[in-house]
């Protein structure tokens, strides 16, 4: 897990689910990070309501922490229908990583991202 001593800087590594369908993503990049070595906590934001308890179940031995955020909407379904994308709409919800104001460094990390190399320096 993390190294949370008082010496080591709070730096984590965040990532955000609104659906169940990028669960698989996000436990490839936890252990893809971890794979790497990083020495940073690995948290998982999470949409309120909106993941299956048996996704949650998944999520969590594979995050130093699950921290449930409040679901924003751009309510811009026209827009997001001429591309295709319905499920955008809730993307602004990332700016739930302002709340992690414990750490002194937040990078954030789309739930398909795969790392493939020790990025603990960003």
């Amino acid at each position: 897990m993390a190294d949370t001593s008082p010496a080591t800087k709070r730096v984590c590594f965040a990532t955000l689910l609104t659906t169940d369908s990028y669960v698989h993503g996000a436990l490839v990049l936890a252990a893809s990070l971890r794979a790497t070595g990083s020495r940073h906590e690995i948290i998982c934001l999470v949409a309120d309501g909106q993941l299956s308890r048996p996704a949650l179940e998944r999520l969590a031995p594979a995050f130093d922490r699950i921290v449930s955020v409040p679901i924003l909407d751009t309510n811009d379904a026209n827009n997001l229908a001429l591309l295709g994308r319905p499920d955008l709409g809730s993307t602004v919800t990332k700016i739930g990583i302002w709340a992690l104001t414990e750490y002194e460094r937040v990078a954030f990390l789309d739930a398909d991202t795969l790392v493939l190399d020790q990025i603990d320096s960003l």
